[in-house]
């Protein structure tokens, strides 16, 4: 069935056959196709996919409807609609059948799921690769057609959520590699979207620290502090506090050639990850050696630990 097909929702809803884009209609068929991308590879009744992408519509006129939309996605991505293999008639309604790496989203989760992976075995380079391929996948706001319809909202939740949290430990480990000076302005607009996530502030504390620049670091914990106070009547949590008193401190495991080893528990395993951007001495891997078990296989956590 390797047709080069290609489905894509990490952004507008689209299709390709070979890197060519194929003319897959207006907004109603681009929605009978995420629905179904989104449960690809299972028979989706016809009743519950007019009942959530035309949920006002005229029932009797819906499963008419439906056919006229199936018949315009099959002329799009079927090499021969009067035989279609893709998008096939299965009792009680439609199936759309997908590939394994068809799926830009299926492909993200993969490349996270490797670059973790990589990151719990200390291979950072692999897995700042992989999250940078992860990352690329992302187009736009995933499913952006559909933010208000009911059936999309939670899944274009689940692609915010996952998106942003592989970017929070790409440059987790980028930290870890001594490449922070390199993404404080990343980190700046990340902090400006989602002020509320108290690891993004941290870890622009700690690309400001090793970029020389440790009184903008504490600014941007007052920062942090006053905007956690304003909109949850909260203060900085655990992990904000202790990357002040680092910073305040002067800690070496916040140094750009210091070494962290950190032992964790993986999947029942004991692993000991030495990550180091420098050959360290022996007292700099005295003074910075943290035990930690078990800890998440997800590397964002691990600031002032």
């Amino acid at each position: 069935m390797d047709d080069g097909l290609e489905f894509c929702i990490l952004g507008g809803i689209e299709a390709y056959r070979d890197g060519v884009a194929l003319p897959i209609g207006g907004a109603r068929p681009k929605s009978v196709l995420a629905y179904l991308l989104l449960r690809s590879n299972q028979t989706v009744a016809g009743e519950r996919i007019t009942d959530a992408v035309w949920p006002d519509g005229d029932p009797f006129k819906a499963p008419n409807l439906l056919q006229v939309n199936v018949r315009t996605l099959r002329k799009a991505i079927e090499h021969d609609p009067s035989r279609p293999d893709r998008l096939v008639t299965r009792a009680p309604g439609y199936r759309l059948c997908v590939e394994p790496g068809e799926l830009d989203a299926a492909r993200a989760e993969r490349w996270i799921a490797e670059a973790r992976l990589a990151a719990t075995g200390n291979d950072l380079d692999r897995g700042i690769a992989n999250f940078q391929s992860a990352l690329a996948c992302w187009r736009g706001e995933p499913l952006h057609e559909f933010e208000y319809d009911d059936w999309a909202v939670d899944e274009i939740v689940r692609l915010q959520e996952l998106r942003l949290d592989a970017l929070t430990e790409l440059n987790q480990l980028r930290l870890l590699v001594g490449q922070g000076r390199a993404i404080v302005g990343d980190l700046e607009t990340l902090t400006r979207q989602h002020p509320l996530r108290e690891s993004l502030w941290a870890q622009l504390m700690h690309a400001l620290y090793v970029s020389g620049r440790q009184a903008d670091a504490l600014r941007v914990f007052a920062s942090a502090r006053e905007t956690l106070l304003d909109e949850l009547g909260i203060d900085p949590g655990p992990e904000l506090v202790a990357m002040e008193r680092a910073i305040l401190e002067h800690d070496p495991a916040l140094g750009a050639g210091a070494a962290i080893t950190l032992r964790t528990t993986v999947a029942d395993s004991d692993h000991t990850i030495a990550l180091a951007s420098s050959a360290p001495s022996t007292d700099q891997l005295r003074r910075t050696h943290f035990d930690l078990a078990p800890i998440p296989a997800r590397l964002s956590d691990l600031h002032g630990r």
